[in-house]
């Protein structure tokens, strides 16, 4: 999302909307408000937004936190989980994690051989591939294997134990998944899917 000065300064009245709202029906307001907030690091020339509208980002965050304590369903909390990394300054997530509700990941190269590479997560399955498998009738497929609960990294086991205690185990098997390692089917290397994303869009 293109973020202008604009955009920045429409974040107080946008607070005090979803403030005034139920869970159920502010998720759309915060996911907005989160994708403006991941904008900050683009330029824009609007200044410290972070620290000019830091109170805002703070309630926003606590919005959020609540929201996801609602009844909502996957998809809209993996949408909350990313707009809680771009209210914390979590880079890649705050912007990438809804990637997740469309099942995939495209990266622009294998780091073994530099293929261009579909990495599915969820409805169609779990591997990797480099043929365009929503058109084409079974391509080659790499691995997907699983992160162990003990390799994840802070940002990781968070997002895990967050799905989890919330009752999302669905989410949590595919953050899991994101985690983990995927195979290349052309030259068969071993990669961690999550590191090629942040690799991708840092």
């Amino acid at each position: 999302m293109t973020v202008y000065p604009a955009s920045f300064a429409a974040l107080p009245r946008l607070t005090e909307i979803a403030r005034s709202w139920a869970p159920a029906d502010r998720m759309m307001i915060l996911s907005l408000c989160g994708s403006i907030v991941a904008g900050a690091r683009q330029p824009h020339g609007a200044g410290d937004v972070r620290t000019i509208h830091a109170a805002e980002i703070e309630e926003l965050l606590r919005l959020t936190n609540e929201t996801m304590r609602a009844a909502i369903d996957e998809d809209s909390f993996t949408y909350m989980l990313q707009a809680v990394h771009a209210f914390e300054d979590v880079p890649v997530w705050d912007e990438m994690l809804e990637k997740l509700v469309h099942g995939e990941y495209e990266l622009e190269n294998c780091p073994g051989c530099g293929v261009h590479l579909f990495v599915a997560i969820g409805a169609d399955g779990y591997f990797a591939t480099s043929g365009d498998y929503a058109i084409e009738d079974d391509p080659p497929k790499g691995e997907l294997a699983p992160a162990v609960l003990s390799d994840l990294d802070q940002v990781a086991r968070r997002m895990y134990d967050t799905a989890q205690i919330l009752g999302q185990e669905n989410l949590a098997t595919r953050l899991l998944y994101l985690f983990g390692d995927a195979t290349c089917p052309d030259c068969r290397t071993t990669f961690q899917v999550a590191d090629q994303v942040i690799k991708q869009y840092s």
